[in-house]
């Protein structure tokens, strides 16, 4: 009993021992602490570089967004060419790109294409985190040539004399425009509305120019074929020709020019008028000739090696007396920047402003002693709605705003 009890005793004394041996209160600075840090939080700012996104076929007038991380988005224009044939939208701080589970990031993209493009393909880049430059930012389009850009007087009456290029009365039975629309005015063809424009005029020589903007209802983005007044305008008194296409060289268009675009067809080595009729267009002396019914002509800068912005562009206008328009200073996307007239000592001068290619106001000036000094005679100014207005689609015509003397 003496040993059992002995044993008992030593027992307890142990686990006595065991459970209130002291334990060592762990100082607050050598705690571990737990958090929870986010993903986003824990993920090391990137900085692109900046972006040059190409579209092909020198689709100037594209409309590009770039979408990056949480949908952020950025929108630029593609108004400068490059020398492969592309146009160049310029994103100098791009929004942050998203990255994919290897390590690459990128961009998505939607454009809004010019009047005669059709999408392809269009991508808005990949990038390693460590190159210089953001690779394949590209958008590929088709060329299928300009949509019908029909305009009218808005009372439907026939056009004076100032639409051009003119027909002489009757040429091939032509119908006459009060067949085509109705009284609102609404054209029979296809319902769409015709209205014309003048914002501004002269009539000292033997043939007026103006300021003309008519609506065709074309779709197309800023700088479209033949809309430096935004999309659905064309500019009656400034005609561009597009020369053959890639993927139809037998066809060439001019826009801009009376009551609907103008297509010639190839007829061996001449251009004719695909709907008849006794113009001519002739590549002679480095220059496209279109010549009108009425015996008016048409000088327009003729292909390489002229900048690509420049070819097709109006570069003169004759008369059937004489006189002529004259283009003396392009924008750098070869739009006219300055148009000269003159009749003895008196001188015009068409002042012709851009922001990229949308027209953004015209000054007319006139000058009595030669052109030695001229002054500012009336003026008008356009003002575009932007990227996110609510009232108007980017880059539509918002305002014609008449100025005496400058604007």
């Amino acid at each position: 009993m003496r040993n059992i009890r002995s044993w008992f005793s030593k027992t307890e004394s142990f686990w006595d021992r065991l459970i209130v041996c002291p334990v060592r209160a762990i100082p607050k600075r050598e705690r571990l602490l737990l958090s929870v840090t986010s993903l986003e939080d824990r993920i090391v700012p990137v900085t692109a570089p900046p972006i040059f996104h190409q579209v092909n076929h020198n689709a100037i007038g594209t409309v590009v967004r770039l979408f990056g991380k949480y949908d952020v988005s950025q929108a630029a224009v593609a108004n400068t060419l490059d020398g492969t044939g592309s146009a160049v939208a310029y994103f100098p701080n791009p929004p942050d790109p998203y990255d994919d589970l290897i390590g690459n990031y990128y961009w998505r993209t939607e454009v809004s294409l010019p009047n005669g493009f059709t999408l392809f393909s269009t991508g808005g880049g990949l990038w390693n985190g460590s190159e210089s430059q953001v690779q394949h930012s590209e958008t590929l389009v088709n060329e299928v040539g300009p949509q019908y850009m029909g305009v009218a007087t808005g009372d439907c009456s026939v056009p004076d004399s100032g639409l051009i290029p003119q027909r002489s009365n009757g040429n091939n039975n032509e119908q006459p425009l009060s067949d085509k629309a109705s009284e609102k005015p609404v054209r029979y063809l296809d319902g769409q509305i015709v209205y014309t424009e003048t914002d501004l005029e002269s009539s000292g020589m033997a043939t007026p120019w103006r300021q003309t903007r008519s609506w065709s209802g074309a779709r197309g983005g800023a700088g479209a074929f033949g809309s430096r007044n935004g999309s659905g305008w064309a500019n009656t008194y400034l005609p561009t020709l597009r020369p053959p296409l890639v993927n139809d060289s037998s066809r060439m268009y001019i826009t801009g020019t009376g009551s609907s675009t103008t297509s010639f067809r190839s007829s061996g080595s001449n251009w004719v008028p695909a709907d008849g009729g006794r113009s001519s267009l002739v590549l002679a002396g480095g220059e496209w000739r279109l010549t009108d019914d009425a015996g008016n002509q048409y000088f327009f800068e003729s292909p390489p090696p002229l900048p690509a912005a420049q070819q097709g562009h109006l570069k003169r206008y004759v008369d059937r007396s004489g006189v002529e328009a004259v283009v003396t200073q392009y924008s750098p996307t070869g739009d006219p920047m300055t148009v000269r007239r003159q009749d003895g000592s008196t001188v015009e001068f068409w002042d012709y402003t851009y922001a990229n290619v949308l027209l953004t106001g015209v000054t007319l000036r006139r000058s009595t002693d030669g052109g030695a000094t001229s002054q500012a005679v009336r003026s008008v100014e356009y003002r575009y709605y932007g990227i996110g207005d609510t009232a108007g689609n980017a880059s539509g015509l918002k305002a014609a705003i008449i100025h005496a003397g400058n604007f």
